[in-house]
């Protein structure tokens, strides 16, 4: 039985007396790779690992996103000039002035 999809095409093989290869063999474009099963779970487990990665970064982000969110709604309160300051550079130049002046 041959299904293709993509640029691979998987074909089912006999292992015979080999157990610890598994019944697929990948081929690309004519290469043959046999896979082991320690492989297969060893790539299995990379992708479990850098799902768990991609999910804690998803969450680093958001939550530095909703501190930014709340620092800057504090300063808005603090100083609610900084809604009418239009350009970042101004409002940098002046929260240093007033810096400078509580030293």
């Amino acid at each position: 039985m041959i299904s293709k999809k993509g640029v691979f095409a998987i074909t089912k093989t006999e292992c015979g007396a080999n157990d610890d290869i598994k019944t697929y063999e990948k081929c690309n474009h004519g290469g043959n790779v046999k896979m082991l099963d320690e492989q297969k779970k060893l790539i299995q487990e990379q992708h479990r690992l850098e799902q768990a990665q991609m999910r804690n970064r998803s969450k680093e982000q958001k939550a530095r996103t909703r501190r930014l969110i709340q620092e800057g709604a504090i300063l808005e309160k603090v100083f609610p000039w900084v809604k009418n300051v239009a350009d970042l550079e101004e409002l940098e130049n002046r929260l240093c002035a007033i810096s400078k002046k509580a030293e």
